[in-house]
């Protein structure tokens, strides 16, 4: 199947990457991302609106140890986004003067 598509793997390879285990960043990111969904969409914590800073922060609190940098990297895999309030940025800075 390999050498159909012009692919230069050999099968031995091919198969020792499938019976390889999955590794241990891959597993904690699937802990965490359930720990994530559940603070983001709980009614009396995230309401579906925390960004990544406030939702490791709630995670904290709970007792999880993680790097905000590792919320941040999940939330985005998951499309988690905190919402934005107020005006925004503003593409046109206007100044005084004609």
């Amino acid at each position: 199947m390999l050498t159909e598509h012009a692919v230069p793997i050999a099968s031995s390879g091919y198969y020792a990457f499938k019976k390889r285990p999955a590794s241990a960043r891959s597993i904690s990111d699937a802990e965490l991302v359930v720990q994530i969904e559940r603070v983001f969409w709980d009614r009396r914590l995230g309401r579906g609106v925390s960004g990544a800073r406030k939702v490791w922060r709630l995670l904290r609190r709970a007792g999880i140890v993680v790097a905000r940098c590792t919320v941040e990297r999940l939330m985005r895999q998951q499309g988690l986004r905190g919402i934005r309030r107020g005006r925004g940025c503003q593409m046109v800075c206007v100044r005084g003067g004609s």
